[in-house]
């Protein structure tokens, strides 16, 4: 874990504590402030009237300031106004601490629930992210209420007070150590105000303002509702406690549990579940039913929150703005306001008329919520706008460099030629002219004719935005129904295809995908007749890809029976092809273990884990007979070396089937992922380990070129090709796996990513992800119109001028 994501844990959890320590202090403080139930409710009114002013004003700060700065005030003031408050000896200086605990409060939760977002999942799945998150704050407010009531009986006020605004102060140091995403550049105070008018932000707010109104309102009454139905004191405030238990576990299961479920649909199934429960508490005629109601709400309020935050930064693309602390700022003010209108409203009716009429206010704003967060799944997506200083003209060559590929003339000259391209220094040349790939790389079931038709009629499209490369990939599961390796599905579309990109004098890369990491799937077949063909965790446990969240059962790369029929399909779909019209052929993307779970175990595994010890005559750690493997096996340089040199042994016999099914002399890409962290161990053994074995490549493709964490190149993956290229002699093509996809990038960092990758690479080519025409597909680069999106018009847009700087000599 980095400590940029302890930063956010450390500030939800500071929040947790915050928002729970002075309902769990009031008697006491009441009682050392000498001051009645309304003097002490006005504080709370105080921290929240702070908390309110101050959200919309510290999520501004933080987009201009950066995550750093806002942390360490944030953690610094928490403890420092807890200690106030308890030194406190009237009600003025009470009151000014709970005004400055407000602002803290509000520093650490807009850098907690915008960071995490941001650096989790690689910022890719906000609402998991969030989740996760919100469990930590739901870990403050229960334990908070249980250590003070240890420490008040034992230490006296002041005492246990100041030792929890140490707990508050400790997170200060994580900041000055982490590497945070960099503030957004340009930002404008009005813009930021202005997004009030987006129908995503309105909705969030609404939705927040629903969602925290029914929270206050369930965790300051479930008690006052139980003892209705003759539950003691006691077993009313447990109940209340397995509440937020359950509240808190629905947050687990959300961000534990991978699902391709629409994260905007998740609220309002969600809300009508919390709807249908808290009308069950109201009409419950026994205790039984009344439990399970409270519970039942409990678990579907648990991930709505957290859900509404993340779905609000998807919808308004906050993140890739660099405006998410502006959104989440003005979301969450209007959420508090929820949190102190509604609670209020269903205390006086509660007076007046019984519990069971006011939680009738809690209902209706349950069904509100429903309503508003269906609209919020309907709210259209807001694209960033291209800024204009984006690009660095003056760094550029304005000419363009005639016969450059992308150039009429050479397009013909290439579509002519009777000459196969050659690799020479890392660049492609067709006769004697370096020709710079830009590739389409195109994400389709090309088992399907209509998907290859469509492409085909985008291929000129494709041709006149300089596209001089089409990358195709073959899935397993979209060929071989079966999962023996044979081909089920007619190829004869794809042929058809790949014909049609070859008369516009384009070339094509064919790639194969047969893992189950990242997306690969293998036939439902296969694991019917090998069960036993699946990976194994550390803990004994078969594998999916839950890192990537598409839980696909993963196959150990050491069953037979699976390398027999990954490689008869390989064989069987690329004897098809004419391998004269391929360029290059490529192994299955970024071939690794997986990096968030420890593997493989399997029996298949040992066995070629004991084998390699015997015919290296090496000594090794003891294969582990039980489970959980121990930390010192996994993490043994003997064990990872292992496991480097046979992933690049399947990488290599992969690419050995492919060479010989194509009958041709074709070049090999592999895919390098390196995202030099901790968790590298995992997915290759050992990265240097990997790449001297991989004896089949032509081209390597480097992935995490740009590290998503702190927005700047990840130089580390170049100096190990570099490396193991000078020691061992090799002349690799360099170049990237996805240069650019739709949903990873910034708009303004697309320049320097850019010129990094052709400083690093060996101008081979750019590789662009997924080429298609979908507004609404966050992956893809282009609208239905075929106009780029933002990321993308910074390339496309400029074309001629990176034509110019890609062939400077």
């Amino acid at each position: 874990m980095s400590i940029a994501a302890l930063v956010a844990f450390s500030g939800v959890f500071v929040l947790g504590v915050i928002f729970a320590f002075l309902g769990s202090i009031k008697l006491k403080l009441a009682k050392m402030l000498m001051i009645d139930d309304a003097k002490a409710g006005a504080l709370f009114s105080a921290v929240m009237l702070s908390c309110l002013v101050a959200s919309l004003i510290v999520g501004p700060l933080t987009d201009i300031l950066g995550y750093r700065l806002i942390a360490i005030i944030g953690f610094g003031l928490s403890g420092v106004s807890v200690w106030l408050l308890s030194l406190a000896r009237s009600y003025r200086a009470a009151l000014i601490s709970c005004l400055v605990l407000g602002v803290a409060a509000m520093c650490v939760n807009t850098v907690g629930n915008v960071l995490g977002p941001t650096i989790l999942f690689s910022g890719q799945y906000p609402a998991r992210a969030s989740n996760l998150l919100n469990i930590f704050f739901g870990m403050g407010t229960l334990l908070t209420p249980l250590v003070l009531a240890l420490l008040l009986g034992r230490l006296g006020f002041g005492i246990s007070l100041g030792f929890i605004g140490v707990i508050l102060f400790v997170p200060i140091a994580l900041p000055a150590f982490a590497t945070f995403p960099p503030p957004g550049e340009g930002f404008d105070v009005y813009a930021s105000l202005a997004l009030l008018g987006n129908p995503a932000v309105l909705l969030g707010g609404f939705g927040l303002f629903c969602s925290i109104a029914i929270q206050s309102s369930l965790a300051g009454f479930v008690t006052t509702y139980l003892k209705t139905y003759r539950f003691s004191d006691e077993k009313a405030g447990l109940l209340l406690s397995a509440f937020w238990l359950a509240l808190i576990l629905a947050r687990v299961v959300v961000a534990a549990v991978p699902t391709d479920m629409d994260p905007a649909i998740m609220t309002p199934v969600l809300a009508a579940v919390m709807a249908a429960a808290i009308g069950g508490m109201i009409m419950a005629q026994s205790r039984g039913v009344s439990v399970a109601c409270t519970l039942l709400a409990g678990l579907a309020l648990g991930p709505i929150f957290p859900t509404i935050v993340g779905v609000s930064l998807i919808k308004t693309n906050a993140i890739p703005l660099g405006t998410a602390g502006s959104v989440f700022g003005l979301i969450f003010a209007m959420g508090l306001c929820g949190g102190i209108v509604v609670p209020t409203l269903v205390g006086k009716y509660a007076v007046r008329m019984g519990i069971l009429h006011g939680f009738k206010i809690v209902l209706a704003v349950s069904l509100a919520l429903v309503l508003i967060s269906g609209a919020l799944f309907f709210a259209p997506a807001v694209e960033a706008e291209m800024p204009e200083e984006a690009l660095d003209e003056e760094a550029l060559p304005a000419p363009v460099i005639p016969g450059v590929i992308g150039d009429e003339a050479q397009v013909e000259d290439v579509m002519e030629s009777s000459a196969r391209p050659a690799l020479k220094d890392g660049r492609v040349y067709v006769d004697g002219e370096h020709v710079f790939l830009k590739i389409a790389r195109t994400l389709r079931d090309f088992g399907q004719e209509k998907f290859c038709d469509e492409l085909i009629e985008d291929l000129d499209t494709l041709r006149e935005k300089g596209y001089n490369t089409v990358g195709l990939t073959a899935y397993w599961h979209h060929f071989d129904r079966t999962g023996d390796g044979s081909i089920d599905v007619s190829p004869a579309p794809l042929l058809r295809l790949i014909d049609a990109i070859r008369e516009r004098g384009m070339f094509v890369g064919f790639a194969v995908e047969t893992y189950g990491v990242g997306g690969g799937l293998l036939p439902a077949g296969f694991w019917e007749e090998h069960p036993d063909a699946v990976a194994v965790n550390s803990e004994g446990r078969e594998v999916s890809d839950t890192e990537y969240g598409f839980g696909s059962t993963v196959p150990t790369l050491f069953s037979q029976e699976y390398l027999a029929a990954s490689r008869a399909f390989m064989r069987n779909i690329i004897s098809e092809l004419d391998a004269s019209k391929i360029l290059y052929l490529e192994t299955t993307v970024e071939p690794q273990y997986i990096g968030n779970q420890e593997i493989d175990f399997s029996r298949h595994a040992r066995r070629a884990y004991e084998s390699w010890l015997r015919d290296k005559d090496m000594e090794g750690p003891d294969w582990p007979e039980s489970f959980p493997v121990p930390e010192a096996f996994t993490k043994d340089p003997v064990w990872n070396r292992f496991r480097a040199e046979a992933l690049a042994d399947w990488v290599n016999g992969d690419a050995e089937v492919m060479r010989e099914a194509a009958d041709a002399d074709v070049l090999i890409a592999v895919d390098y992922l390196e995202t030099g962290g901790p968790e590298m161990y995992r997915r290759l053994g050992d990265s240097k380990t990997f790449l001297r074995n991989l004896v089949c490549a032509d081209v390597i493709q480097v992935n995490w070129h740009w590290h998503l964490g702190v927005r700047a190149p990840n130089d580390i993956a170049y100096e190990n090709v570099y490396a193991v290229m000078e020691e061992t002699g090799r002349e690799w093509a360099i170049a990237e796996h996805m240069t650019l996809n739709g949903s990873d990038f910034k708009p303004e960092e697309v320049p320097d990513l850019l010129r990094n990758a052709l400083r690093q690479g060996t101008r081979f080519s750019w590789d662009f992800v997924n080429v298609a025409p979908n507004t609404d597909d966050p992956f893809a680069m282009y609208h239905n119109d075929w106009s780029p999106k933002p990321v993308m018009a910074v390339v496309d847009d400029n074309w001629e001028e990176w034509l110019s700087e890609i062939y400077e000599r």
